[in-house]
């Protein structure tokens, strides 16, 4: 979970579902506008390229009863989700908005996302549990 859904999270998701293909993943936001309006072009091209098409959705109650556990990229998010549902399970991954990297640096932060995603992996299953 993310900010806007933009970005970091439909990427994370994307990690998930390929290092843990068994997984069930959801991506959502704490805080969705309309989808791209302020996403660059080129940005959606890699991220649609990389992922899968995406289109951002705000976090709901259901998605966190839903979930197991939440996986979140700031602490901040970690608050909205246990004003969402107290007691739920909520990992931190820390991760850089691409939103404020370059384009040509794509390949660099594809490989820092899936980085991210295998250190977490043990975190998220132990919380799981």
């Amino acid at each position: 979970m993310c900010t806007g859904n933009r970005f970091r999270s439909p990427l994370l998701a994307h990690c998930f579902r390929q290092l843990r293909p068994h997984w069930d993943v959801r991506s959502a936001g704490t805080r969705c506008g309309t989808p791209d309006a302020d996403a660059p072009k080129s940005w959606r091209a890699c991220v649609d390229g990389w992922a899968e098409p995406h289109a951002a959705r705000k976090l709901t109650p259901g998605d966190v009863a839903w979930a197991d556990v939440v996986v979140v990229v700031q602490p901040s998010h970690e608050r909205a989700v246990r004003e969402l549902r107290q007691g739920a399970s909520v990992v931190l991954v820390k991760l850089e908005d691409p939103a404020f990297r370059r384009v040509r640096e794509w390949p660099e932060l594809a490989r820092h996302f899936v980085t991210a995603a295998t250190g977490a992996l043990e975190e998220i299953e132990r919380v799981a549990q």
